[in-house]
């Protein structure tokens, strides 16, 4: 769930990509609400979300690391 938000969030930093950013993030809340059958495997599904937990983790990392 904390990829869902954050991942458009960083993409509505930059001016130009602000609707892009917007765009995604309803998706995701149209998706989540709409709740459409899913097209993958579960075995898939447990892969991605390591991934975006991987993902997670870096970037915390990285904007946290000039506080250091």
């Amino acid at each position: 769930m904390t990829y869902v938000l954050i991942t458009p969030i960083n993409q509505m930093s930059s001016k130009l990509l602000l609707l892009s950013g917007f765009l995604l993030l309803s998706g995701y809340f149209w998706g989540m609400i709409s709740h459409p059958p899913k097209p993958v495997s579960e075995e898939f599904v447990r892969f991605r979300r390591k991934e975006q937990t991987r993902w997670l983790k870096d970037y915390y990392r990285k904007a946290l690391a000039p506080l250091q």
